[in-house]
């Protein structure tokens, strides 16, 4: 039977370093512009809404308002880099802290996973995955089963 998903795409700007267990090139502090793929699925029996819709693609501009608030024009970094932490704070700048996961694009996904689910599920759909872009040539993506409620 088939399926029926919606996907929006978010953009934003920010900074990360992946400095705990990592010496590559990316542990030195740079910026991306960021583009987040987020799906939402309509649950299984359900049918689409009468105005013919999976999700009203107005009600997911709320992912884009939690972007704003929290991710974009901000450093995203590990909670274990504590010199980093340290300087984003006594500096007064702008960062959202990840409980020891690195600010990598697959830990990104998780973490906008979490909070797209948070904000979008219901029990007419749900955010079935999330892919993040980094640079126009890397993505991560992750994927959710259907959650048991």
């Amino acid at each position: 039977m088939p399926t029926h998903h919606v996907t929006r795409q978010f953009r934003w700007e920010a900074a990360h370093r992946l400095a705990y267990d990592y010496d590559g090139k990316c542990a030195q502090n740079h910026g991306h512009s960021w583009l987040a793929t987020v799906q939402v699925t309509l649950r299984p029996g359900v049918a689409l809404s009468e105005a013919g819709f999976v999700i009203d693609f107005a009600e997911m501009k709320r992912v884009q308002h939690w972007l704003d608030d929290y991710w974009d024009h901000a450093t995203l970094v590990d909670s274990r880099d504590q010199s980093f932490l340290h300087f984003l704070r006594d500096d007064n700048q702008k960062h959202y802290v990840l409980e020891a996961r690195s600010p990598s694009s697959e830990e990104l996904c998780a973490e906008l996973l979490r909070v797209a689910s948070e904000l979008l599920d219901d029990d007419r759909c749900y955010v079935s995955e999330v892919r993040i872009a980094e640079t126009c040539s890397n993505e991560a993506r992750l994927t959710r089963d259907l959650p048991i409620d």
